[in-house]
């Protein structure tokens, strides 16, 4: 099972594979069954979601509202018979926005899928997030996938081991910083081909696909903390999109604006600084997008976005629009060096997009301290090596201070 918003409409969708399923292939003459081929099921998220009840035996009624999407697996053969078998697609099933149009992409593989003289090399199919995606049928046994990537699997004479691609997937994140995520895939029965003892046979592999675009986007997007926003463990809740324009273009940088607390804008105040290196535009559309719970105790008129060059002294945007159907709030400004504050009731949730001349972050001096480490090395997580660099720093203090560790 996978989640993203596939189809752009600001709800995530679920996508889930059944890599066991059958189906019945249309020969020349007659038809015939391809076991174990495998199909993708794609659930639209929207408000009439929530405790429903979709039957997906009933996907042709579904498939005509566009609530659901299908993408059936590919079926191939190798030398040893005739009949198409399947790959068990949807084994795997990822989401990842690797083209950076601001809608993410289906990424779904067949680890036990035999092409050719070749068995079992496996294949991953991506195909890449789309409006018409809602209602699609896609049958990749005669369609083809955005981006393919076949196993080099082995010579049928030498049955005894198999690739199978595609057997996992991981990703999502931007490891290079070219501002677009990748995605890495797994061979686990890849042999070494520069070894040839029997040791090294199955060595396995990891396959990474970098994502990229024709669009110009900011290399680089850091975050640091703001006010009391914590410093870790922040978990879902604001979505921000910044378009800039730089005269004749439109690139989009996405940020995902996190906090600890579920309680939408009314819960507790909380602010994030955003940095970008990105300065050559002539206007910029700020966008936030919160989920659905979050805005259902806020009526219309309570919602407003204000402006602030120095933090202090905010200012309502001319020209907001409020999207409530989307759970959205849009503006567009000349100058995005200052503070977006949504404002609700008395109880404001901010957001500080900043574009210094040196991408170097600064600590916001407003942010509280924190016994725990948070992104020490700007990597856009928490992990292992933020601590060790913590506790590093935190030594030399007290080697300073005290003389002593």
């Amino acid at each position: 099972v996978a989640s993203g918003d596939f189809n752009g409409d600001g709800y995530a969708d679920v996508l889930t594979g059944a890599p066991y399923m059958d189906r019945t292939l249309v020969g020349e003459y007659l038809y015939y069954p391809a076991f174990e081929v495998g199909q993708l099921e794609l659930i639209f998220g929207g408000d009439s979601l929530p405790g429903s009840i979709l039957a997906l035996d009933q996907s042709p009624s579904l498939l005509n509202t566009g609530e659901i999407a299908q993408i059936v697996g590919p079926a191939s053969s190798y030398a040893s018979g005739p009949i198409p078998t399947g790959g068990r697609f949807g084994w795997a099933v990822g989401a990842s926005d690797l083209n950076a149009d601001g809608r993410d992409d289906i990424l779904a593989s067949a680890p036990f899928l035999s092409i050719e003289s070749r068995r079992d090399p496996g294949q991953v199919s991506i195909l890449y997030g789309s409006p018409a995606l809602e209602g699609a049928s896609i049958d990749l046994f005669v369609d083809q996938p955005d981006i393919r990537l076949d196993g080099r699997g082995i010579l049928f004479e030498d049955p005894q081991t198999s690739e199978f691609l595609g057997k996992a997937f991981a990703g999502g994140g931007d490891m290079n910083r070219d501002g677009f995520p990748e995605v890495f895939t797994s061979i686990p029965f890849s042999d070494n081909p520069d070894f040839s003892e029997r040791r090294y046979h199955k060595a396995g592999e990891i396959i990474g696909l970098f994502g990229e675009g024709s669009e110009t986007v900011a290399t680089k997007v850091l975050f640091t903390r703001s006010g009391n926003a914590p410093a870790t463990n922040f978990g879902p809740a604001v979505r921000c999109s910044i378009d800039f324009v730089d005269g004749s273009n439109t690139s989009r940088t996405e940020v995902s604006l996190t906090r600890e607390t579920m309680k939408g804008i009314e819960g507790n105040f909380v602010s994030w600084q955003v940095q970008t290196d990105r300065q050559d535009y002539t206007q910029a559309t700020v966008r936030f997008r919160y989920l659905p719970h979050e805005v259902d105790s806020v009526a219309e008129g309570e919602l407003r976005l204000a402006f602030s060059t120095d933090g202090e002294s905010f200012g309502d945007i001319p020209g907001q629009t409020i999207d409530f159907s989307r759970n959205e709030i849009t503006a567009s400004v000349g100058d995005i060096n200052g503070t977006f504050k949504i404002g609700s009731s008395g109880v404001e949730v901010t957001a500080t997009p900043t574009l210094p001349p040196e991408t170097t972050p600064t600590q916001d001096p407003n942010a509280t301290s924190t016994p725990f480490p948070a992104d020490m090395n700007l990597d856009g997580r928490v992990d292992a090596e933020d601590l060790m660099i913590f506790l590093e720093d935190w030594m030399k203090e007290e080697t300073s201070e005290g003389g002593q560790k």
